[in-house]
């Protein structure tokens, strides 16, 4: 897929002005070629930026957009995975939820370190460091897994068609049967679904939702919500 194709999938489409959508994709490619993307997915380069922003965001969107979409897949006393969580609160909000533990990965040290700290006195949010692509936990262990981003970091990278794939296997694997994993993205469905509809996913794709994003009226995140066979 080449940049101009990949900056199209991600813009809406304005039906009564396609030249403001051409003059958009021009303005994002001359972004693009001038400036360095950031190194998502090397954890040096968070550790870096948590080392000097450490308060406490959400990645994309928080829970209470999600929750719309997504408040009827956390059930009570359920077991909950956050794939590259960073220093978002969603977590801690979804043991107000009635999750019963909410595990936290990053591969970043820096981060765990700050969310251990923060949340010490709460003895039901995990986290631990380890990268999303190798989980340190059994098969079938979790009622519900979802990402902000973490994918999405993967695509810019030059072995994203290993990464990817092995990241979403090492998610279905951990999810229990009938488990639910959703991914929120900047990514369209055509440049997405891909990738969960692969073969030897044992789940199946739910529902896409469109979620506007924050402060920008008219673009949305899109969560992909899939269910692991029983």
């Amino acid at each position: 897929m080449n940049f101009a194709q990949l900056i199209k999938d991600t813009i809406v489409p304005n039906q009564q002005d396609p030249e403001q959508d051409q003059d958009h994709i021009d303005e994002e490619l001359e972004n693009i070629l001038s400036h360095p993307a950031p190194r998502y997915h090397d954890p040096n380069y968070w550790n870096t930026r948590y080392e000097h922003d450490n308060e406490e965001m959400d990645w994309y969107q928080p829970w209470d957009n999600l929750k719309n979409a997504l408040g009827k897949y956390v059930t009570k006393d359920s077991t909950i995975l956050s794939v590259g969580c960073g220093n978002s609160p969603m977590s801690a909000q979804l043991l107000k939820e009635g999750a019963s533990k909410v595990y936290n990965v990053d591969f970043s040290h820096v981060v765990i370190d700050q969310m251990k700290a923060l949340h010490q006195e709460e003895s039901n949010l995990i986290w631990t460091e380890c990268n999303a692509t190798k989980l340190p936990y059994d098969d079938n262990t979790f009622d519900f897994v979802f990402d902000k981003g973490t994918l999405d970091s993967f695509v810019a990278t030059a072995d994203s068609s290993k990464q990817i794939p092995t990241m979403l296997s090492e998610v279905c694997r951990v999810l229990k049967p009938g488990g639910i994993f959703a991914e929120i993205s900047y990514g369209t469905p055509n440049t997405r679904t891909p990738f969960l509809r692969a073969s030897n996913l044992q789940w199946a794709l739910q529902e896409t939702k469109e979620i506007e994003k924050p402060n920008e009226p008219g673009t949305y995140h899109y969560a992909y919500v899939t269910k692991k066979k029983q």
